[in-house]
């Protein structure tokens, strides 16, 4: 169970710096 946890943490880690670098990538 402790990696299902992780592995949440990271994806929103993911989505939010995705997030903050897609701004970037389209200028």
């Amino acid at each position: 169970m402790e990696k299902w946890t992780i592995k949440t943490d990271m994806a929103k880690i993911f989505r939010t710096t995705f997030k903050n670098y897609l701004p970037q990538l389209k200028e």
